[in-house]
């Protein structure tokens, strides 16, 4: 699908609003900023040329229509169910909340959101929901019960309760689980599982539900409800922290699993996203949610080789801060560049402890010393010479002071 950009005035007027928002997230959410200054300005670039393309096309439309219509076929089919766009846009908002999900999706006037972030993300999602204009949301979807996924849901559910809470069929005794329940329950919403088919609608887009496929008792990552929003041409798949063999169930399921964008699983986990599961999904663009420096080596270099070799151009909240996508219907626009980084989250291994050991015994000493081991040798042992320089000593003096002194005889030579 090719990138032309034919949104409406007031589209592009709220994109620019997104871009500025988005940019001052990059300050508070640790993005890079000399990076997101240069994005954000190549977007701000590309929104003005889309101006200027439309007051071009104004008089012209109805000649091109026909070619239009060519390209448009050409640029790639319907994937999945398929929804009809009104006047407005499709925004996707992949907020920066660390090591954790919260993706925000808002089409002609009504809104979702697909999982909420920690406990500690509450003001960071609430201060963004605010931004953004939101009074209401028609769907909340917690993908499953892990504290970095549902962890600021109650406090969601507590100023915008969605008409539809979407909850696994699992539960956990966690305090962060029992909050949005209590949550739920305070706020009188209904809490609906998934059922594999069933289609939402969202304005002029619409969902389906694809997944979890079966029971997958305390692997609770696998339990990740996964679902496919579709609006016009374009579409964006969403699978929680589902690993391998979800998605191996997923790819059996016969479902079609294909997708314009590709929210990576697990945060880029090397035991998501497996080869198999990422041709049938086929993105070309994958946005990773993960934290900087977090703890888990996310993304990691496996699943960034397989985004690689697919094509797809990556988009990452930990060097790009928070992330938006402003569909129409058939194109795609970025609220910043793709990342041209690769560098993984995995740590680097800490070098092997180096230290100069003593490279002569003297033979007039009774007995070689290692002060910090508490050990004495006789000068000949072998071990002798694998001692620190700072923790070498010589003594003169009989063994028993030396025990009597805290110190062991080598189990080697035996002095």
């Amino acid at each position: 699908m090719k990138e032309k950009k034919s949104f409406s005035f007031t589209a592009v007027v709220r994109f620019l609003g997104v871009l500025l928002l988005t940019a001052s997230m990059a300050v508070s959410c640790g993005g890079n900023l000399s990076q997101g200054d240069t994005q954000t300005s190549a977007a701000q670039n590309q929104v003005t040329e889309t101006q200027e393309a439309e007051t071009k096309a104004t008089g012209t439309q109805a000649a091109a229509g026909a070619e239009s219509s060519a390209g448009d076929e050409s640029a790639g089919a319907t994937k999945g169910p398929s929804s009809t766009p009104k006047d407005g846009t499709l925004e996707v908002h992949f907020l920066d909340v660390g090591q954790a999900d919260c993706t925000l999706l808002v089409c002609d006037g009504e809104a979702m959101v697909i999982d909420a972030g920690n406990n500690a993300d509450a003001n960071t999602i609430k201060d963004y929901f605010n931004e953004q204009g939101i009074k209401e949301l028609k769907y909340a979807i917690g993908t499953h019960p892990h504290e970095d996924h549902i962890g600021s849901m109650d406090a969601v559910i507590g100023i915008w309760p969605p008409e539809t809470l979407f909850l696994p069929q699992v539960e956990t005794e966690t305090r962060s689980f029992q909050d949005v329940l209590h949550a739920a329950e305070k706020k009188n919403v209904p809490i609906t599982r998934p059922v594999i088919g069933q289609q939402y609608d969202l304005g002029g887009a619409s969902f389906q539900i694809l997944g979890p496929i079966t029971d997958y008792g305390d692997e609770l990552n696998n339990w990740s409800i996964a679902l496919k929003v579709t609006y016009g041409d374009c579409t964006f798949l969403f699978t929680g922290d589902a690993e391998t063999e979800a998605e191996e169930d997923l790819c059996e399921s016969g479902q079609d699993l294909s997708a314009d964008v590709y929210q990576v699983g697990h945060h880029g986990s090397s035991t998501a996203t497996g080869t198999e599961f990422l041709k049938r999904v086929n993105p070309k663009y994958a946005v990773i949610s993960c934290g900087q420096g977090n703890d888990y080596g996310h993304p990691t270099a496996q699943t960034l080789e397989r985004l690689d070799a697919q094509g797809a151009e990556i988009f990452r909240t930990d060097e790009q801060g928070t992330v938006v996508a402003l569909c129409d219907g058939k194109d795609i626009v970025w609220s910043t560049g793709p990342s041209a980084s690769r560098r993984t989250g995995e740590k680097e291994p800490e070098p092997a402890a180096t230290f100069e050991t003593v490279t002569e015994v003297s033979a007039d000493a009774d007995y070689v010393l290692n002060t910090r081991s508490k050990k004495f040798h006789l000068p000949s042992c072998d071990s002798a010479k694998t001692i620190a320089v700072d923790n070498y000593s010589e003594f003169q003096g009989s063994r028993e002071e030396l025990i009597a002194e805290g110190y062991e005889p080598c189990g080697r030579c035996k002095p």
